[in-house]
């Protein structure tokens, strides 16, 4: 699922539908994901996967992107997303099936997707100047100086950068990290850090795929477990949580991101040892690429699913994720960190909005699936304001979860 608003309009994409609210929640449309794509002029094919939006106000024009046919980026006309034309290019001739990401800065727009190479590194890269994405007229979205680089480390991420002063040839950033798999056991959490370099407003060069920037943290991660619920059937899967969904920097100073993790049992370190669920969160400082803070946000009962991220002006960072427990249904929960505070202090878990029900799995395999994903973002007009888009427990009907869209200050 993805979420993006301009300040007038908030638009949440998954693999279903595009629907368009306005800011004080009414549909305005809602269009099955196929017909969404079609209509911008590319082959939809059979579904689409890991759909993501982001509102790019640099350029006035909502970037979309999803894994179907091919990787597409589609571009819309204009701010307003209810009148605007879209139109759809396929970034190449490749197909992932997981793990699209869509970013952008001041200069360029940025895409990742999911490609089959050897060990772990399995990561396209994309870097197409902004003035090429803003397609006028009958025209389209310009390939001309689109510069891609495969083979980067597995789950790269782009960054959204905010800084309204970067300069054309300041670096854009794709984050992962070392040896990224799902099962591990207190495997040594390195990001692995690749630096898109500007030459010029079109052109630039990509880091060597086999070389990222390294940073250990510290910190160890874990295979994801079960979250609990307070009764049957019991557990739901938290696999796919682990992976990153949020790259921000709104200053040039420092970039922040979220990552979720299975417990720590034993051998621990000054991480400690947990028995559910936990979220770990870095600041690390740009361009030099060093880390200035982290945090671990654990509880003694809540697990936390699928977190994600959102600075807003003041550079107040909100971290949104599902929260349950064997006394919770599976809530909506968010933590903040303010500027003000102490390096790594994070306050919560608040409780933004309550389940209300078991969540009732449909299949019978080891880790019964829970939700897809997660988005938060800045408001760009009111930069005070921050919108998420979550999911919680609220509904008998097997594999029905709800999903709400939140406003919220710091």
């Amino acid at each position: 699922m993805g979420i993006a608003s301009n300040g007038s309009f908030v638009m949440a994409v998954t693999g279903q539908t595009v629907n368009i609210y306005n800011t004080s929640g009414a549909l305005q449309s809602s269009t099955v994901a196929g017909t969404f794509i079609s209509n911008a002029g590319v082959t939809f094919g059979t579904k689409a996967n890991d759909p993501r939006i982001v509102y790019d106000p640099f350029i006035s024009r909502w970037l979309y992107v999803c894994s179907c046919a091919n990787d597409f980026l589609i571009v819309s006309s204009g701010s307003d997303p209810t009148t605007s034309t879209w139109r759809g290019v396929s970034l190449s001739s490749r197909n992932g099936d997981l793990a699209m990401h869509v970013g952008f800065d001041k200069n360029w727009v940025y895409v990742s997707e999911y490609e089959t190479c050897s060990g772990d590194n399995s990561a396209v890269e994309f870097a197409i100047p902004s003035a090429d994405v803003a397609w006028t007229g009958g025209g389209n979205v310009s390939l001309t100086h689109e510069v891609s680089s495969g083979c980067h480390t597995f789950d790269a991420i782009p960054e959204i950068d905010l800084d309204p002063a970067k300069a054309v040839t300041a670096p854009g950033y794709f984050l992962s990290r070392s040896g990224e798999t799902q099962n591990q056991t207190n495997a040594a959490i390195v990001l692995a850090i690749d630096t898109f370099s500007p030459s010029s407003s079109t052109a630039g060069t990509f880091s060597a795929a086999a070389s990222p920037a390294t940073i250990p943290t510290g910190y160890v991660y874990n295979t994801p477990i079960d979250a609990n619920q307070p009764g049957s059937p019991g557990g739901i899967g938290s696999a796919e949580s682990h992976r990153p969904f949020s790259l921000t920097t709104i200053n040039g100073t420092d970039m922040q991101l979220v990552w979720s993790s299975g417990p720590c049992h034993s051998s621990c370190g000054s991480q400690g040892a947990d028995s559910q669920q936990v979220i770990f969160w870095f600041d690390v400082a740009i361009p030099g690429l060093t880390l200035i803070q982290k945090a671990k946000i654990s509880d003694g009962s809540l697990g936390f699913l699928f977190p994600s991220l959102a600075v807003d002006a003041s550079n107040n960072t909100l971290i949104a994720a599902t929260g349950c427990s064997t006394t919770v249904h599976c809530s909506v929960i968010i933590f903040s960190h303010l500027a003000s505070d102490g390096s790594g202090v994070f306050h919560g878990p608040h409780l933004a909005l309550s389940g209300t029900a078991n969540y009732q799995v449909c299949d019978t395999g080891p880790h019964p699936g829970w939700g897809t994903y997660t988005t938060s973002a800045q408001d760009p007009v009111d930069k005070t304001k921050l919108w998420t888009f979550q999911e919680y427990a609220a509904s008998a009907t097997p594999c029905r979860w709800q999903t709400r869209i939140l406003e919220l200050q710091l």
